[in-house]
């Protein structure tokens, strides 16, 4: 028994429908998974309108032989409606478990360089812990050198300027009288 070319295409478009509802049900899987905001949302949509727009002009620039009919439009409804009852429920938990799959490949993947971040991160707030604790020890110990020394230090340093004034003035003095005491002699 030999088909029609036309029932060829219908079966043909009607597979293209449940392919449509294939990739709408993996957006589907994925927003139930993911539970993303509306804007995100909108741009899958966006994505999904051009993916079926790129599938149903390839089908029907490679499938079709014929001038283009309204019964094949009616075929690729008919497919997405017998692939939404039939096989969507089993098909979209199947993509969750893949999508939940992928994360623990990804996760797994990166486990590397998630140690490395946090033995950095806690490598550097116990730098950082001890930079703190050190600081506040030292501004302490300088507090407290401070106020022992405050007095002394600026007695000191005044007695030795001072101090040191009078004996350039004394040994000026002293040798100018040595000079005049030895012509004098």
């Amino acid at each position: 028994m030999i088909l029609s070319s036309q029932t060829i295409d219908f079966l043909q478009f009607m597979i293209v429908g449940a392919i449509l509802a294939l990739v709408f049900d993996i957006f589907r899987a994925y927003r139930m998974y993911s539970k993303d905001r509306k804007k995100y949302i909108v741009l899958q949509d966006i994505i999904f309108f051009c993916i079926a727009l790129i599938i149903l002009l390839f089908s029907i620039f490679v499938f079709l032989d014929n001038p283009l009919r309204l019964f094949l439009f009616f075929a690729m409804f008919l497919g997405v409606i017998i692939y939404l009852s039939v096989l969507s429920k089993f098909v979209v938990k199947v993509y969750i478990k893949v999508f939940e799959l992928f994360k623990k490949f990804i996760a797994f993947l990166l486990l590397p360089i998630n140690f490395l971040i946090k033995l950095s991160k806690n490598i550097y707030t116990f730098l950082d812990n001890f930079v703190k604790k050190t600081c506040k020890r030292m501004k302490y110990v300088i507090f407290y050198l401070y106020s022992k020394i405050k007095g002394v230090k600026i007695k000191f340093f005044k007695f030795n300027i001072q101090k040191r004034v009078k004996n350039e003035k004394f040994k000026k003095k002293e040798r100018r009288e040595k000079k005049k005491n030895w012509f004098c002699r």
